[in-house]
């Protein structure tokens, strides 16, 4: 009885065995078939990365170009707007000049005057403030395009305000700053200037005209330029004085 029961105990290990092996050949079947899944998962992964960095390279090239293509038609086309003043008995004008191909946008400036007596430089009147804009500007063509302002001086309303410039005795002050865009997403700031005017008669002989000076200098430069212009102003007052006793 023992002995048979040992050959089904054998009998039923082997039987065991048998399966336990065809289950672990089965298993490494399926180890290999995922492995095999698990190595086209990753080349997979490393084609799409490498998919991705193409694309990325593709887009920065584009990026890359179209800016370039960008600066080049900015550096070519761009509006250029330039500002200045004039004056003359009328009063300051400011003049804004698209130098540029396309039209500049949100053009825009502030100007502020005063008049003060000299020397003293006390206020007589103003400040007066303009604010031009904000507005788009044509590119420059004479004289159509041509954006100027006038800008009374102020306070000058009878004849003996003008002749207190005209004599030396006063003069105006202009501070001014302006913006615009260029057409191509960039903002121009002018910084803010400060510009003297200076408007000197000139004395007229029966030959000659000797001094008067007419023209804008910036405003640390002003006592010196007024100084000098007064000087000329008064030499030739004495030239004309000398031309009378002959």
């Amino acid at each position: 009885m023992t002995f048979v029961f040992e050959v089904l105990t054998f009998f039923a290990l082997c039987v065991y065995s048998y399966f336990s092996y065809k289950q672990w050949q089965s298993m490494q079947g399926q180890k290999v078939v995922m492995q095999g899944q698990l190595d086209q998962m990753t080349k997979a992964a490393l084609q799409t990365d490498e998919l991705i960095n193409e694309a990325r390279k593709s887009a920065e090239a584009a990026r890359l170009s179209a800016e370039t293509s960008r600066l080049q038609a900015k550096g070519t086309e761009a509006a250029i707007v330039q500002f200045d003043l004039g004056i003359d008995e009328s009063g300051i004008k400011f003049i804004a000049e698209n130098r540029g191909h396309v039209i500049a946008e949100d053009v825009t400036a502030t100007i502020v005057i005063t008049r003060r007596t000299w020397p003293g430089k006390k206020l007589v009147s103003g400040p007066v403030k303009l604010i031009i804009g904000p507005g788009p500007l044509p590119k420059f063509e004479y004289p159509d395009q041509l954006n100027r302002r006038n800008m009374p001086i102020p306070g000058v309303t009878k004849q003996s305000d003008w002749d207190a410039i005209l004599n030396g005795e006063q003069f105006v002050t202009a501070e001014w700053a302006a913006s615009y865009g260029n057409g191509f997403g960039d903002t121009v700031e002018i910084p803010r200037k400060c510009q003297s005017v200076i408007m000197l008669a000139s004395v007229k002989t029966k030959n000659m005209t000797y001094g008067g000076w007419s023209g804008l200098c910036a405003c640390d430069e002003f006592d010196a330029a007024f100084t000098q212009a007064l000087k000329s102003k008064k030499e030739a007052e004495a030239k004309l004085l000398q031309e009378e006793k002959r």
